[in-house]
């Protein structure tokens, strides 16, 4: 192999070549593309592009003829739109990836909301019975797995029923 060709340029797959000359309408032509794509990245003799493709000095010779510069300027001008499609695809993505983040983020935040708030007593702000349970299950789990004694202290602080007893001696004693 000469000594000209940068290193991986024989690593093109034919299925790859047939691929791109078939997405470029040049079907029957991935000797012609591959040419050109040595071609493209060095220069080299019709020998040493026959050595690397494995094809004989006539066919390169004639594949060679039939690959003119318009032939390269219209597949280079479609790689070139291509580019600029996929970046305007990524860039669209990619604002679509930053508003989901935002979305999740929010939901979150709303998810953390709701859950404070099914856990707390809106008027008094204190923690609830569904609190209570939760809290109940998990120092059970935690005294049982280091085997712990659990105690538990309850008072009522609620004074509801204390001052309906008070009002109605009170309004008895009125009457």
């Amino acid at each position: 192999m000469p000594d000209n060709i940068p290193a991986g340029a024989e690593a093109l797959p034919e299925s790859v070549l047939q691929d791109t000359a078939a997405l470029f309408g040049l079907m029957s032509a991935s000797v012609r593309l591959h040419l050109l794509w040595l071609l493209s990245i060095g220069e080299h003799d019709v020998g040493s592009l026959a050595e690397i493709t494995g094809q004989s000095l006539a066919t390169v010779s004639q594949k060679l003829g039939a690959a003119d510069r318009d032939g390269l300027r219209t597949i280079i001008e479609s790689l070139v739109v291509a580019t600029k499609e996929m970046e305007k695809t990524n860039d669209a993505l990619e604002a679509r990836l930053k508003a989901s983040k935002h979305e999740i983020s929010q939901l979150q935040n709303n998810l953390e909301a709701v859950r404070n708030e099914s856990l707390t007593d809106p008027l008094t702000t204190l923690a609830n019975r569904k609190f209570f349970d939760l809290a109940m299950e998990k120092s059970i789990g935690d005294a049982v797995k280091t085997g712990e004694p659990l105690s538990l202290l309850m008072t009522d602080i609620d004074l509801t029923e204390a001052t309906g007893l008070l009002a109605s001696r009170y309004k008895s004693v009125e009457s």
